[in-house]
């Protein structure tokens, strides 16, 4: 953008940015009228919102908007350090079928977001303590490694840069120097320039070495010497390279110490937006968001000893069968896009097999292998009813032993009561799929939680008393039933009395099947918790005194209460293992 093209108002700004790939009559209508709420709800349009806003409003309140968004970009973030990238410099990439985006941006947009409207400190430079610290900085090896001249300097079109965070471990002086640089580019940002173009056209300085050296012409002056960029190369180097920080970390301290400290609140230019829109965020709706929902499946299981896996520093999504990632200890496998053979499916595009985005295998014997849970992604703006009938029915049919869960960032609909009875229970849709959306990720991350999570570790089970005692037929359970299961692992419930009643699948509990199960005999717990005992390390008991009392002075038995569980009053959870 030239020195004459100043956007000045938020209209002029979102007329420039509606050409990088926003769909105003398609998916981001929502975008627009979120937008349009969040500069002025009154407003009718979104142009009339825009038209009374400065540009700085409209960039804050478009980052705002965009949230949701940049908490995908750290959810994929994540998956990434999984996989071994670490936080700074780096070559790390994410590749669809015809797309590979470099994770350095996705890292670059979530501190850009992390630190819009924060209130940062720097060292007051004047014009004489820029070149000042500029000369402490001419020093090998970091005049090596950028070299002395304009020509030789890594990138002199660079038109804006966001530095890398300051490691934790690193001196102070280290977070003046990106303070520094972001004063600088938000001094030029407000004249409407940027790294470059702060070098053309004409300005005039009165010469005064002891004047403010962050006023908008004397910056021009010294970013014409490429002063701004050296430092940001600069910083770039020191941050990868420790002992260079050794070398100058003494004179760098003492000189900026000598200078008082300003604060100033962090924002964004109008311009720099426009990488945030080349992001596959916009281009590759689908393929970003279903690496997302990929996230959101790996980070459950990330305190479980997974393993994302990657070639050549390339996390690939291509539309054919890939390791995702590996819970190493059990052998489950997270694979993309797996054929599975079925005949005759519902769905007209499917020929003697099934091809889900995801699904979670596990080893068995004899070379075979067992799908716990499958996961389809959907990128819809409303609910396709018909079409998900015969994509549950056919994957539910295709995996035996699988829930099937199909996600979508629009609404959910209610295909899955539409489901044959048989398979139904299996069957899930969550709808609204998305950062801002909780209800919806509790939802997912539980189902994936309490299919995938028990598989890490002996399995283990719920046994809940169904003796007369307990008066199950007036009480209503499922709720903390499922979320005990959740939180210990639990597959199963056992009903049990005096032997196992009944066995019970823990993520399709219902409050009917509870009330159904009564019967009028004695408890006598020892019995099934031993058999139940036989095939897990550890179960859940809920009972109530007289359970207890039946137990408590049975020596095979560890017990422990179990804490933080929504249950009556007079129940308890036991965690119960052998001794």
């Amino acid at each position: 953008m030239s020195r004459n093209d100043i956007l000045r108002t938020g209209l002029d700004a979102w007329n420039e940015l509606t050409q990088c790939g926003l769909e105003l009559d398609g998916r981001d209508v929502d975008f627009a009228n979120a937008l349009r709420m969040a500069l002025d709800s009154s407003a009718s349009s979104l142009e009339g919102a825009l038209s009374n806003c400065t540009t700085e409003s409209f960039v804050r309140a478009f980052l705002a908007t965009a949230e949701p968004y940049v908490q995908m970009l750290s959810g994929i973030l994540r998956m990434f350090e999984l996989a071994g990238a670490k936080r700074g410099p780096g070559q790390w990439r994410i590749a669809f079928n015809d797309y590979i985006a470099e994770v350095e941006h996705f890292k670059q947009w979530e501190q850009i977001f992390a630190s819009i409207g924060t209130q940062l400190e720097y060292p007051a430079l004047t014009q004489r303590g820029w070149w000042g610290l500029m000369d402490a900085l001419r020093v090998s090896p970091i005049t090596e490694r950028i070299g002395d001249s304009r020509d030789a300097f890594w990138d002199f079109r660079q038109t804006w840069a966001s530095l890398s965070e300051a490691k934790p471990d690193s001196e102070p002086w280290m977070n003046d120097l990106s303070a520094i640089v972001d004063r600088a580019q938000q001094v030029l940002a407000d004249a409407g320039l940027n790294l470059v173009t702060a070098r053309e056209g004409q300005w005039h300085i009165d010469y005064d070495p002891d004047g403010d050296g962050f006023a908008l012409n004397r910056l021009r002056s010294l970013q014409h010497d490429y002063q701004v960029s050296q430092l940001i190369a600069a910083y770039e180097v020191l941050w990868a390279d420790r002992d260079a920080q050794r070398i100058v970390g003494d004179d760098i301290a003492a000189h900026l110490k000598s200078f008082p400290r300003h604060t100033f609140r962090s924002k964004a230019a109008v311009d720099e937006l426009r990488p945030f829109l080349a992001l596959p965020i916009w281009q590759k709706r689908h393929e970003f968001y279903a690496a997302w929902v990929a996230s959101e499946q790996i980070d459950v299981l990330r305190d479980a000893g997974i393993r994302v896996h990657s070639q050549n520093e390339t996390i690939t999504f291509p539309f054919r069968e890939t390791c995702v990632a590996t819970l190493q200890d059990v052998g489950v496998t997270m694979i993309s896009e797996r054929r599975s053979p079925l005949d005759e499916p519902l769905g007209s595009g499917r020929k003697g097999s099934v091809q889900p985005d995801y699904g979670w295998w596990q080893s068995q014997v004899a070379d075979s292998e067992l799908c716990s849970l499958v996961v389809e992604v959907k990128h819809y703006k409303k609910a396709a009813r018909a079409k998900w009938i015969e994509v549950l029915t056919d994957y539910a049919r295709a995996h035996p032993s699988a829930d099937v869960v199909l996600v979508n960032y629009g609404p959910a609909g209610h295909a899955e009561a539409n489901v044959a009875e048989e398979l139904r229970s299996r069957c899930h849709v969550i709808g609204d799929l998305r950062p801002n959306s909780m209800t919806a990720i509790e939802r997912f991350r539980n189902i994936v939680a309490l299919r995938l999570r028990y598989l890490s570790k002996s399995p283990r089970a719920i046994l809940l008393d169904v003796s007369p005692s307990m008066e199950i037929d007036r009480r209503r359970l499922a709720l903390a039933l499922k979320e005990l299961a959740i939180a210990h692992g639990c597959s199963e419930l056992l009903a049990v009395d005096d032997e196992i009643v009944k066995r019970l699948d823990t993520m399709t509990l219902l409050d009917d099947q509870l009330v159904a199960l009564p019967r009028q005999r004695v408890e006598e717990l020892s019995g099934p918790l031993l058999t139940a005992l036989e095939n897990c390390d550890v179960t859940v008991l809920v009972t109530d005194d007289s359970g207890c009392s039946s137990i408590k002075k049975d020596a095979r038995f560890n017990m422990m209460p179990v804490t933080g569980v929504a249950l009556d009053d007079d129940l308890v959870a036991l965690e119960v293992r052998k001794r």
